[in-house]
């Protein structure tokens, strides 16, 4: 039987002095390249050569979802109408 490997993210591992901040985002795989989780904490973003740099592109992330938040910041598009019903014979169209 062969041990199941290692898992690449060692996210809830123990580190020195307990566990990881689970507050934080930042974290390093067991290969040394560091990543950082999004909003839902759910998908990575990655990998970063060293913490500064993670940090760095987490801070962009962050910026950036702000702006998005923002009253004006992105602007929706119009979305375009891509129905068939009038080709189909609906209101009154022949």
């Amino acid at each position: 039987v062969r041990k199941p490997a290692e898992a690449a993210c060692n996210f809830d591992k123990l580190v020195e002095g307990g566990f990881q901040k689970l507050d934080y985002p930042l974290h390093q795989h067991a290969d040394g390249t560091w990543w950082f989780y999004e909003e839902t904490w759910s998908l990575e973003h990655g990998p970063y050569a060293d913490e500064q740099a993670g940090s760095s592109a987490l801070v962009d992330y962050c910026r950036a979802l702000d702006a998005a938040e923002a009253p004006g910041g992105i602007e929706k598009a119009e979305a375009e109408d891509v129905s068939d019903w009038e080709n189909e014979g609906g209101n009154g169209a022949s």
